[in-house]
């Protein structure tokens, strides 16, 4: 085999060879080092581009994108619940008066359909009241125009929640001019309509609580100013909704009311399911009784009395989230009251009350479905009569089984911090059993 040799290495030729080398690896080392620095220039892009992403875009930490989610699920579960085979499209209404929009109350916007502003008062030339004898705002006006209502009209229309106005009156005489005069009923219809347009409202609640033993034939001009108002309001916008409050005693047989008529005119009618028993009454007892005993009026009374003269699927049953408080002359159910000791008692006040006193024995009135109590105070006796969840499920059931149109709750922030009251509305009504 022949002998091959490598050249001498400190020659010419082997010199340029090692150069070249040398030069090749440095190349390819320049053009590693190259993409290198090109890999870490785009990963740092990236990362800064990722990171103003997140800051910038509506992704949030995962504790609000959960509470955003439930949020939504129970927007959407509210509007599927409510719609219902029997009853296309139950309301849970709550009112709200000024006096806890003074508070600034808390609203649970997914709990709720609408919400109703209470409210405004009228006189008998048609004026809404705006302005006190001083010439300062009313109250009413001044939270209606507050930052906190201004507010709440803003996360109500985010969540597919109705806002009205309620317009109030509570005196006879003044009604029946105001409904009797057509200038006078004009000008409140031109009057409302004006600051539904203004404020953006979705409608207008009527709040006439009427007590007649007198022959005006004021059913008959009644019947024509809600129909006049009823057309302006649908002329303006045919979406905008006309409810009417009626006392849920009065209407069982007060000549005042033509239910008839309100019926075909309005498009819904809020039953005020409780002051069944006042502040003022003689003998304690339960504001909002589901059933009564023999002689005592109750919540099925004043509904059964509407069928056949109203269609069902408008009736909206208002409840009570409170009751009353009175000194009795003893400890006996429905006792004999003091004169002059009744006070309303709100779902808080009972609440507060119980988680004061331990000692307190909470009673059940099976007829009425109603929660009472009694309670010594400065030797006094008192007696206590209100709603609980027991009895609102009660009444939510009832809501059901006589595919009424929904429910009305009297009023937002009588629950204070205790929310199961609210709970039990909704979940009662999700029940499809």
């Amino acid at each position: 085999m022949e002998n091959k040799q490598e050249p001498p290495t400190d020659t010419p030729r082997n010199t340029i060879l090692f150069e070249i080398k040398k030069i090749s690896k440095n190349k390819v080392f320049l053009a590693d080092a190259a993409i290198a620095l090109f890999l870490i220039w785009a990963l740092a892009l990236f990362l800064a581009v990722s990171q103003y992403t997140v800051k910038s875009s509506t992704l949030v930490s995962p504790v609000q994108t959960i509470k955003e989610s439930v949020l939504n699920e129970r927007v959407e579960a509210r509007d599927n619940y409510l719609a219902d085979a029997d009853n296309e499209y139950r309301q849970v209404i709550g009112f709200l008066p000024s006096w806890t929009a003074a508070k600034s109350a808390s609203i649970d916007f997914d709990k709720l359909t609408q919400i109703i502003y209470f409210g405004f008062g009228v006189n008998d030339n048609g004026e809404i009241i705006q302005y006190n004898q001083e010439g300062k705002s009313t109250l009413e006006w001044v939270y209606f125009t507050s930052d906190y209502f201004i507010n709440a009209r803003g996360k109500a229309k985010e969540n597919n929640v109705k806002v009205l106005v309620a317009f109030k009156m509570f005196d006879n005489e003044t009604i029946d001019n105001l409904i009797s005069n057509s200038v006078s009923a004009d000008f409140f219809i031109r009057n409302a309509i004006s600051i539904l347009n203004k404020y953006d409202l979705d409608g207008i609640n009527i709040d006439f609580e009427y007590f007649t033993d007198s022959s005006f034939p004021t059913s008959r001009y009644l019947n024509v100013f809600l129909q006049k108002l009823k057309d302006a309001i649908k002329k303006n916008n045919p979406e905008h909704l006309l409810s009417v409050d009626v006392n849920a005693t009065v209407i069982v047989s007060d000549k005042a009311y033509d239910m008839v008529k309100i019926g075909e005119a309005v498009d819904e009618i809020i039953v005020m399911g409780y002051d069944y028993r006042n502040a003022n009454s003689s003998r304690a007892g339960p504001t909002a009784p589901l059933y009564g005993e023999v002689n005592e009026h109750s919540i099925d009374e004043s509904v059964k009395s509407l069928i056949g003269r109203v269609p069902l699927e408008k009736v909206i049953l208002a409840v009570p989230f409170y009751g009353y408080e009175w000194e009795t002359i003893n400890n006996k159910h429905k006792s004999t009251t003091v004169a002059g000791s009744g006070a309303l008692a709100t779902y808080k006040r009972v609440q507060d009350l119980l988680s004061a006193k331990q000692d307190i024995t909470v009673n059940w009135d099976e007829n009425a479905m109603s929660p009472w109590f009694v309670y010594s105070q400065s030797g006094a006796i008192k007696q206590i009569y209100y709603e609980d969840e027991r009895s609102i499920r009660a009444k939510m059931d009832y809501i059901k089984d006589n595919n009424l149109g929904g429910v009305a709750v009297w009023a937002i922030e009588y629950e204070g911090k205790y929310k199961e009251l609210w709970e039990t509305v909704y979940w009662k009504l999700d029940d499809k059993e």
